[in-house]
């Protein structure tokens, strides 16, 4: 005769699957994980940038990819580094503005700051977007190229993540990586920027 007998789930293990299917059926939905706290949102899936390039306007979107997540522990597989890159290389195109967002986290988290250095101009200042927006910088239809960045985070995301970055620029080609505001690409040079690259990543 067959044991019959049903095997009984704890009460543990019952809530954490209901949490688990919680989680499942919002990141359907939304094709994100819930925002929670500053401190449990992965922010690299939501960095995008857009660059206009000399004789090309402007290109296609880069958005970062989200992080591979078990939901069931919470643990990332796979490339936890998340970063975005626009413009061109090996063209000789300058780089003539640059759109910067963070989406998919409210906005009382803080933002992204972005500062061009445009030739013939100089420092812009730093422009604001706040969460679930985004911040255009440089100039359009004046053949102005940019020739530095400044980048940083500010509010409680600026807490837990760093933003880094890196200019291609004219005669150099990638310089050296800069983070949360210091200056990538050339001042005082004349060298246009011809791409960047820019990630964020939680602070270690």
């Amino acid at each position: 005769m067959r044991n019959t007998t049903v095997k009984k789930r704890s009460p543990f293990k019952k809530l954490v699957s209901s949490i688990t299917a919680a989680l499942t059926a919002a990141v359907m939905l939304t094709g994100a994980v819930p925002d929670v706290n500053a401190a449990a949102v992965d922010l690299g899936h939501t960095l995008s940038a857009q660059a206009h390039v000399q004789n090309i306007g402007w290109m296609e979107e880069d958005i970062s990819l989200p992080l591979d997540i078990d939901l069931r522990t919470g643990k990332t597989t796979g490339d936890q580094y998340r970063n975005v890159r626009v413009g061109t290389t090996g063209r000789s195109l300058r780089l003539e503005s640059l759109t910067v967002g963070i989406g998919g986290i409210s906005k009382k988290y803080g933002g992204i700051m972005v500062d061009a250095h445009v030739s013939h101009i100089g420092w812009q200042g730093y422009k604001t977007a706040p969460c679930g927006s985004s911040v255009t910088v440089g100039t359009t239809g004046r053949c102005l190229a940019i020739e530095a960045f400044r980048i940083k985070l500010y509010g409680k995301i600026a807490e837990f993540y760093d933003v880094e970055y890196s200019v291609h620029s004219a005669g150099i080609g990638w310089g050296h990586t800069r983070k949360n505001g210091q200056v990538a690409g050339t001042v005082g040079e004349g060298r246009r920027s011809e791409a960047i690259y820019i990630r964020i990543f939680p602070k270690k």
